[in-house]
């Protein structure tokens, strides 16, 4: 085995401990939230009806504003450009994970700024998906991001499928950044 197959293997290793332990945080925040949704939902339903008002949702309008502000200054993001096999050379599918990266960072700065306390959920979202964005950078590059070279030939097939699958984990975490724009906000980004 030469060194720079020991180099990848090693690295590619690595990479995919990173991807699982990625993909695990996001399903166990997942779970953790339907749970507690659910412990609210029994709660509520155990507790006598009252005639107090509902509350209603605080809604932010900041994090619409921040996101509109951060999407309008970026291409528009359409992760139907990149599929299951997409080549990793492909640099239209590597635009698309670049656009939204800058649209979650600069939400990201924008919300930071203002309070972030206030904003915590949306900036940890977009983190989230920054940090998995990150990962088709390095150590292979991901449809045409990073400047990492690109793997041998015998090991293409081994990080195409490692490409894909961070690619969903990316496609995943942005729409976790998404829906908690959404739920912040009340605006249903596109």
């Amino acid at each position: 085995m030469t060194m720079v197959r020991r180099r990848f293997d090693f690295r590619f290793e690595r990479f995919r401990a990173r991807l699982i332990v990625a993909f695990s945080s996001a399903l166990f925040a997942l779970a953790a939230q339907a749970q507690d949704l659910s412990t609210t939902d029994n709660t509520q339903q155990s507790t006598p009806t009252t005639t107090s008002p509902t509350p209603t949702a605080t809604l932010y309008p900041a994090v619409a504003d921040a996101y509109k502000a951060a999407a309008a200054a970026n291409p528009h993001v359409n992760f139907d450009l990149c599929t299951t096999t997409t080549p990793l050379t492909d640099k239209t599918c590597g635009a698309m994970f670049t656009a939204a990266s800058n649209v979650a960072t600069a939400t990201e700065q924008k919300l930071t700024a203002l309070d972030p306390a206030t904003y915590g959920l949306a900036i940890d979202a977009a983190d989230k998906f920054v940090n998995s964005f990150n990962q088709l950078e390095q150590p292979i590059p991901c449809y045409g991001l990073g400047s990492a070279s690109p793997p041998p030939a015998p090991l293409v097939d081994q990080a195409q499928g490692i490409c894909s699958e961070a690619a969903s984990i990316a496609e995943t975490e942005w729409n976790i950044f998404l829906s908690q724009i959404d739920i912040l906000s009340g605006y249903q980004p596109s």
